[in-house]
Protein backbone atom coordinates (compact mmCIF):
# COMPACT_ATOMS: atom_id res chain seq x y z
CA UNK A 1 0.00 0.00 0.00
CA UNK A 2 1.03 3.06 -0.95
CA UNK A 3 -0.24 7.20 -0.37
CA UNK A 4 1.37 10.71 -0.48
CA UNK A 5 2.07 12.37 2.30
CA UNK A 6 3.39 15.77 2.81
CA UNK A 7 4.63 15.72 -0.81
CA UNK A 8 6.07 12.00 0.07
CA UNK A 9 5.49 8.50 -0.90
CA UNK A 10 4.49 6.70 2.24
CA UNK A 11 5.15 2.94 1.34
CA UNK A 12 3.82 0.15 3.71
CA UNK A 13 5.32 -2.83 3.21
CA UNK A 14 3.65 -4.78 6.07
CA UNK A 15 5.30 -7.03 8.55
CA UNK A 16 8.07 -9.42 7.23
CA UNK A 17 7.62 -12.50 8.69
CA UNK A 18 9.56 -14.87 6.72
CA UNK A 19 11.87 -15.37 3.80
CA UNK A 20 15.83 -14.65 3.58
CA UNK A 21 17.30 -11.38 5.37
CA UNK A 22 19.98 -9.33 3.48
CA UNK A 23 20.22 -6.75 0.98
CA UNK A 24 17.11 -5.81 -1.46
CA UNK A 25 16.30 -2.80 -4.13
CA UNK A 26 13.29 -0.86 -3.78
CA UNK A 27 11.43 -0.12 -6.92
CA UNK A 28 9.31 2.14 -8.55
CA UNK A 29 6.69 2.38 -11.31
CA UNK A 30 4.21 5.15 -11.99
CA UNK A 31 1.50 2.48 -13.91
CA UNK A 32 0.23 -0.60 -14.63
CA UNK A 33 2.33 -3.37 -16.71
CA UNK A 34 5.00 -5.47 -15.91
CA UNK A 35 7.33 -4.58 -12.91
CA UNK A 36 10.37 -4.29 -15.33
CA UNK A 37 8.92 -1.92 -17.75
CA UNK A 38 10.22 1.37 -16.76
CA UNK A 39 10.81 1.05 -13.05
CA UNK A 40 12.62 3.48 -11.46
CA UNK A 41 15.38 2.52 -8.55
CA UNK A 42 14.41 4.37 -5.27
CA UNK A 43 17.53 2.61 -2.91
CA UNK A 44 18.22 -0.33 -1.35
CA UNK A 45 17.43 -1.61 1.89
CA UNK A 46 18.47 -3.73 4.25
CA UNK A 47 16.20 -7.03 5.91
CA UNK A 48 17.69 -7.70 9.57
CA UNK A 49 16.78 -11.19 10.76
CA UNK A 50 17.69 -14.69 10.97
CA UNK A 51 17.51 -17.34 8.24
CA UNK A 52 15.39 -20.17 8.29
CA UNK A 53 17.20 -23.25 10.78
CA UNK A 54 15.36 -26.38 12.26
CA UNK A 55 15.50 -26.61 16.14
CA UNK A 56 16.78 -29.85 17.32
CA UNK A 57 16.20 -31.01 20.99
CA UNK A 58 16.59 -34.39 22.61
CA UNK A 59 14.84 -35.42 26.08
CA UNK A 60 17.75 -35.07 28.69
CA UNK A 61 20.30 -33.16 26.64
CA UNK A 62 21.19 -29.46 26.23
CA UNK A 63 18.91 -28.31 23.53
CA UNK A 64 20.50 -25.03 21.39
CA UNK A 65 19.91 -23.13 18.37
CA UNK A 66 22.57 -21.07 16.90
CA UNK A 67 21.22 -18.99 14.46
CA UNK A 68 22.66 -17.21 11.44
CA UNK A 69 21.08 -14.04 9.87
CA UNK A 70 21.60 -10.01 9.70
CA UNK A 71 21.90 -7.84 12.32
CA UNK A 72 21.28 -10.26 14.99
CA UNK A 73 21.92 -9.08 18.97
CA UNK A 74 22.27 -10.19 22.42
CA UNK A 75 18.28 -8.61 22.95
CA UNK A 76 17.24 -10.95 20.77
CA UNK A 77 13.84 -13.60 21.61
CA UNK A 78 13.58 -17.04 20.52
CA UNK A 79 9.44 -18.60 21.07
CA UNK A 80 8.61 -22.36 20.64
CA UNK A 81 5.19 -22.78 20.10
CA UNK A 82 3.02 -26.04 19.85
CA UNK A 83 0.48 -24.81 18.07
CA UNK A 84 -0.90 -21.63 16.32
CA UNK A 85 0.98 -18.99 14.50
CA UNK A 86 4.01 -17.04 15.44
CA UNK A 87 2.87 -13.40 16.87
CA UNK A 88 -0.18 -15.35 18.90
CA UNK A 89 0.42 -19.08 19.16
CA UNK A 90 1.05 -21.23 22.38
CA UNK A 91 3.86 -21.60 23.70
CA UNK A 92 5.44 -25.50 24.29
CA UNK A 93 5.31 -26.57 27.28
CA UNK A 94 8.23 -28.19 27.35
CA UNK A 95 9.86 -29.22 31.30
CA UNK A 96 12.88 -27.97 32.54
CA UNK A 97 13.63 -25.30 29.83
CA UNK A 98 13.24 -21.72 29.25
CA UNK A 99 10.72 -20.80 26.95
CA UNK A 100 10.97 -17.68 25.54
CA UNK A 101 14.78 -17.38 25.91
CA UNK A 102 16.96 -14.63 25.11
CA UNK A 103 19.73 -14.96 23.47
CA UNK A 104 22.94 -15.84 25.30
CA UNK A 105 25.54 -14.28 22.47
CA UNK A 106 24.28 -13.09 18.91
CA UNK A 107 23.19 -15.33 17.14
CA UNK A 108 23.03 -18.19 20.19
CA UNK A 109 20.22 -19.66 22.37
CA UNK A 110 20.40 -21.88 24.87
CA UNK A 111 17.12 -23.44 26.13
CA UNK A 112 18.20 -26.00 29.01
CA UNK A 113 17.64 -29.54 29.40
CA UNK A 114 14.22 -30.70 28.25
CA UNK A 115 13.07 -33.36 31.01
CA UNK A 116 9.87 -33.47 30.18
CA UNK A 117 7.22 -32.88 27.01
CA UNK A 118 5.44 -34.02 24.27
CA UNK A 119 7.82 -35.79 21.38
CA UNK A 120 7.07 -34.15 18.08
CA UNK A 121 8.27 -33.14 14.92
CA UNK A 122 5.64 -30.24 14.61
CA UNK A 123 7.00 -27.41 16.71
CA UNK A 124 7.17 -23.83 15.34
CA UNK A 125 10.16 -21.75 16.20
CA UNK A 126 9.64 -17.31 16.37
CA UNK A 127 12.15 -14.97 16.42
CA UNK A 128 11.73 -11.21 17.74
CA UNK A 129 13.43 -8.17 19.43
CA UNK A 130 11.72 -8.05 22.47
CA UNK A 131 9.66 -11.29 25.16
CA UNK A 132 6.42 -10.02 23.58
CA UNK A 133 5.21 -12.84 21.82
CA UNK A 134 2.65 -10.50 20.13
CA UNK A 135 5.63 -8.98 18.30
CA UNK A 136 7.87 -12.58 17.81
CA UNK A 137 6.31 -12.80 14.10
CA UNK A 138 9.14 -13.80 12.48
CA UNK A 139 9.01 -17.67 11.51
CA UNK A 140 12.59 -19.33 11.65
CA UNK A 141 11.05 -23.00 11.27
CA UNK A 142 7.57 -24.77 11.17
CA UNK A 143 8.67 -28.17 11.64
CA UNK A 144 10.98 -28.47 14.69
CA UNK A 145 11.67 -31.25 16.84
CA UNK A 146 11.68 -32.73 20.51
CA UNK A 147 12.80 -35.95 20.33
CA UNK A 148 12.63 -38.57 23.36
CA UNK A 149 9.50 -41.11 24.74
CA UNK A 150 5.61 -40.28 25.24
CA UNK A 151 5.10 -41.45 29.01
CA UNK A 152 2.48 -44.34 29.19
CA UNK A 153 2.52 -47.26 31.21
CA UNK A 154 3.47 -50.98 30.30
CA UNK A 155 3.04 -54.45 31.62
CA UNK A 156 5.05 -57.34 31.81
CA UNK A 157 4.46 -61.03 33.20
CA UNK A 158 7.37 -63.15 35.25
CA UNK A 159 7.96 -65.84 33.05
CA UNK A 160 6.47 -64.70 29.67
CA UNK A 161 8.92 -62.80 26.80
CA UNK A 162 7.65 -58.87 27.42
CA UNK A 163 7.81 -56.32 24.25
CA UNK A 164 7.47 -52.82 24.61
CA UNK A 165 6.27 -50.42 21.98
CA UNK A 166 7.20 -46.72 23.54
CA UNK A 167 5.01 -44.27 21.74
CA UNK A 168 6.98 -40.69 21.23
CA UNK A 169 9.63 -39.31 18.34
CA UNK A 170 12.76 -40.90 16.38
CA UNK A 171 13.05 -43.21 19.33
CA UNK A 172 16.63 -45.01 19.82
CA UNK A 173 18.26 -45.41 22.67
CA UNK A 174 18.89 -47.08 26.35
CA UNK A 175 16.61 -47.79 29.03
CA UNK A 176 16.70 -48.78 32.91
CA UNK A 177 14.22 -49.82 35.05
CA UNK A 178 14.62 -47.86 38.82
CA UNK A 179 12.38 -47.59 42.09
CA UNK A 180 11.07 -44.28 41.67
CA UNK A 181 12.97 -41.74 40.44
CA UNK A 182 15.38 -41.71 36.52
CA UNK A 183 18.24 -40.12 38.14
CA UNK A 184 18.75 -43.12 40.51
CA UNK A 185 21.67 -44.90 40.15
CA UNK A 186 21.11 -48.62 40.07
CA UNK A 187 18.91 -50.59 38.05
CA UNK A 188 15.73 -51.73 40.68
CA UNK A 189 14.40 -54.63 38.92
CA UNK A 190 17.41 -57.03 37.92
CA UNK A 191 15.41 -60.08 36.74
CA UNK A 192 15.82 -59.28 33.28
CA UNK A 193 18.43 -60.84 31.06
CA UNK A 194 20.73 -57.52 30.20
CA UNK A 195 20.41 -55.00 33.00
CA UNK A 196 19.68 -51.90 30.17
CA UNK A 197 17.79 -52.21 27.76
CA UNK A 198 18.60 -51.41 23.96
CA UNK A 199 15.33 -49.32 22.28
CA UNK A 200 15.21 -49.32 17.99
CA UNK A 201 12.71 -47.60 16.10
CA UNK A 202 10.47 -47.87 19.62
CA UNK A 203 11.12 -51.35 20.19
CA UNK A 204 12.27 -52.82 23.50
CA UNK A 205 13.24 -56.25 23.93
CA UNK A 206 13.12 -57.17 27.74
CA UNK A 207 13.01 -60.98 27.15
CA UNK A 208 11.82 -62.89 29.91
CA UNK A 209 11.81 -61.85 33.93
CA UNK A 210 12.66 -65.37 35.74
CA UNK A 211 13.41 -63.76 39.20
CA UNK A 212 12.86 -60.00 40.94
CA UNK A 213 10.23 -58.69 42.95
CA UNK A 214 6.78 -57.74 41.06
CA UNK A 215 5.40 -54.44 41.50
CA UNK A 216 4.84 -51.30 40.27
CA UNK A 217 8.67 -49.78 38.75
CA UNK A 218 9.93 -46.46 36.99
CA UNK A 219 10.74 -47.14 33.20
CA UNK A 220 13.63 -44.69 31.80
CA UNK A 221 15.00 -43.32 28.92
CA UNK A 222 17.94 -42.20 27.36
CA UNK A 223 19.51 -41.19 23.76
CA UNK A 224 22.18 -42.87 22.11
CA UNK A 225 22.40 -40.91 19.35
CA UNK A 226 25.74 -40.68 17.53
CA UNK A 227 25.63 -36.68 17.58
CA UNK A 228 24.36 -36.54 21.07
CA UNK A 229 27.85 -35.56 23.02
CA UNK A 230 26.77 -35.26 26.37
CA UNK A 231 26.54 -37.68 29.11
CA UNK A 232 23.57 -39.70 29.54
CA UNK A 233 20.61 -38.41 31.05
CA UNK A 234 17.46 -40.51 31.91
CA UNK A 235 14.41 -38.78 31.40
CA UNK A 236 10.64 -40.71 32.09
CA UNK A 237 9.16 -42.79 29.62
CA UNK A 238 6.27 -44.24 32.09
CA UNK A 239 5.93 -46.98 34.52
CA UNK A 240 5.77 -50.52 34.15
Amino acid sequence: HAEMTNGQLMVDLGVWVQGVPGSYSICWKGGPGAAEDHAVLVGPVEVAGPRAKRLRCTLGHLCQLDLEGIDLREDDWIFVLASGTCGSGVLANWRGVENPVQADIAGSFSFGIPTGGIPASSYIVCWGRSQSLALARTVVSTNSQLTGPTEARFTCTMGIFCMLNVPGNALWGEMKIVNNSCTEPSVAFGGWPEEFIQLRSGNASLGVATAGVPGSYVLCWASTEINVVHDLMYVGAGRL
